[in-house]
């Protein structure tokens, strides 16, 4: 989906496309071995191409104190911890977007 997703993105943007590169963000979560070498083999020749840019994390918020990150958004303070890292990694988003 990622690659169609990039394709179409080039397309539509053919113009800015020679300016900026594309921008493939990918969020991934525990991953075995099988796995990792699949998804591996499906982006090294996007990843091997100047002209795309990974961006490629477990979450977008790092969100806990592990992170020395804590925040609770205005509006949800009564929210359960993953209903306010789903608000902060939706502005993130729309930020990216």
């Amino acid at each position: 989906y990622i690659v169609q997703a990039t394709a179409a993105s080039r397309n539509a943007n053919a113009a800015s496309s020679s300016t900026y590169p594309t921008l493939v963000p990918v969020m991934v979560g525990s991953l075995g071995a099988h796995a990792e070498a699949r998804y591996g083999a499906l982006f090294a020749p996007y990843l091997d191409d100047p002209s795309n840019v990974f961006v490629i994390s477990s979450d977008f918020c790092h969100w806990g104190s592990r992170f020395r990150y804590t925040p609770v958004p205005t509006g949800v303070a009564d929210s359960k911890i993953y209903e306010s890292i789903e608000v902060l990694d939706k502005r993130g988003m729309r930020l990216i977007e």
